[in-house]
């Protein structure tokens, strides 16, 4: 009886550090807001963004992708948690664009402007640039020397 109530205390007490490994080392999430700013990005295009996916401002992640939300006019809402220690301006602006020449996923880099205002936590970014996608331009450019050889 004894034994079995010492396996019983052993097994707790791995599950808990199981646990507690788990909430500590794999899913920061829980933490990571408070220290976090949350903006919502107001796209037309959001292909190749993924949740979680890192956002960058000056070559350096600053943040990650934390939800993307379809609205019923068919935009995107983008929402991106930065560091609070980021100060986005007013007039600050998210550039959406291929990755490399040949990769099929997105960067996201956010670029600051010239007011010397900055955004509240849970404001909502319009200046959004959605680069070119390569593939869409090699169709396009593809019908168009098709349609000039009929």
């Amino acid at each position: 009886m004894e034994e079995n109530r010492l396996l019983q205390i052993i097994i707790g007490f791995i599950t808990v550090l199981g646990m507690a490994y788990f909430l500590i080392f794999y899913d920061n999430t829980l933490w990571q807001d408070a220290s976090k700013n949350t903006y919502t990005v107001v796209l037309k295009d959001c292909s190749g963004v993924k949740i979680g996916q890192n956002v960058g401002l000056g070559g350096y992640t600053v943040g990650f992708v934390k939800d993307i939300i379809l609205n019923d006019n068919y935009s995107t809402n983008l929402i991106i948690s930065i560091d609070n220690s980021i100060k986005l301006t007013t007039d600050a602006m998210v550039m959406v664009a291929a990755s490399s020449l040949f990769a099929t996923g997105k960067t996201i880099n956010l670029v600051n402007g010239i007011e010397e205002s900055f955004l509240d936590n849970n404001s909502t970014l319009y200046n959004s640039n959605v680069g070119v996608d390569l593939y869409q331009l090699l169709d396009l450019v593809s019908y168009y020397i098709n349609s000039l050889h009929k």
